[in-house]
């Protein structure tokens, strides 16, 4: 059975800070997020048996809920963050904020047609949960037996043929201080820059146009030697 417990001070102040920095919105109205960690059922081993969390019958490092009316009278906050506390254990500074960037995004305001901020029986700050930007269900299997006519293939080309998605995700566009040129004119087109990406633990260099269908290309590798 998963046990939980309640968050030590130095994560709730994170919490607290990271609203401030991105989400100043839900800190300007006062939005109060408690948090807690969870750590999975362990065998007679110690060793985990299953995730702490799951969304949706899946593994999650994190999840956010809105509380109810109720509990917000009760408990005096708006919505819960519970964190894999064994994955927090382990993650850097970095990884730590954007963990709670991530579930504080989920977390909108309701307002009015003046956009003024609706408030509940109690008046705290009504809220409702924003959806992923990006939300996948896909089959290897399927993407394996069907290729470029599966969903599956068919969302993967469209995304990485995406400029924004490619830049968001993908990979680092050098700085200014690096130097990518090799003599070669081609590779000091400025419209088709030079980029690192990883492909499996292996960092490589190539055109950014290239970028989608090595990925694409390293794919059809990977399913062709499974069954």
């Amino acid at each position: 059975m998963t046990t939980y417990s309640k968050a030590p001070a130095e994560l709730i102040k994170l919490t607290q800070d990271v609203m401030r920095r991105y989400h100043g919105g839900l800190n300007d109205v006062g939005v109060l997020v408690d948090v807690l960690l969870a750590f999975p059922a362990e065998d007679a081993n110690g060793d985990a048996v299953g995730p702490a969390i799951t969304v949706a019958g899946y593994a999650a490092t994190a999840c956010i809920k809105i509380i109810s009316y109720k509990d917000r009278v009760v408990r005096g906050h708006d919505a819960e963050i519970t964190i894999d506390g064994n994955c927090w254990d382990v993650a850097s500074e970095a990884e730590r904020t954007a963990i709670l960037d991530h579930e504080l995004t989920h977390l909108e305001l309701i307002t009015d047609a003046a956009g003024s901020v609706k408030r509940d029986d109690a008046e705290r700050p009504r809220l409702r949960m924003r959806k992923h930007d990006r939300h996948f269900g896909w089959f290897d299997v399927v993407a394996h037996r069907h290729g470029e006519a599966s969903l599956e293939v068919r969302q993967a080309r469209a995304m990485l043929d995406s400029q924004a998605f490619k830049q968001c995700y993908l990979f680092d566009v050098n700085g200014d201080d690096e130097d990518t040129s090799s003599g070669d004119p081609e590779n000091e087109n400025a419209d088709d820059p030079l980029v690192s990406v990883v492909d499996h633990g292996r960092p490589l260099r190539m055109k950014r146009s290239r970028v989608a269908d090595h990925i694409i290309d390293s794919c059809k590798r990977q399913f062709a030697g499974s069954h």
